[in-house]
């Protein structure tokens, strides 16, 4: 999240408005594709149990849920 802080994005937005209002954020994962690039099924099939897991092992302390799919 440090990266993406105070950067003209809209993480950065995000991150602030959470910050702003008191919501605890709990990164889980960050993934980057360079463009052009296509994901086989395999990787998309790691990365999505990977995610899930993740969800899974912390959705009892989580309100909600920001998905970053930009």
């Amino acid at each position: 999240m440090d990266s993406f802080r105070g950067t003209k994005s809209y993480l950065s937005g995000a991150i602030a408005a959470c910050e702003e209002y008191g919501v605890q954020l709990l990164p889980l994962d960050s993934v980057r594709i360079s463009g052009g690039a296509m994901m086989t099924a395999q990787c998309l099939e790691t990365l999505m149990a990977h995610f899930c897991a993740q969800v899974e092992a912390n959705w009892q302390k989580t309100d909600g849920m920001f998905l970053a799919m930009h």
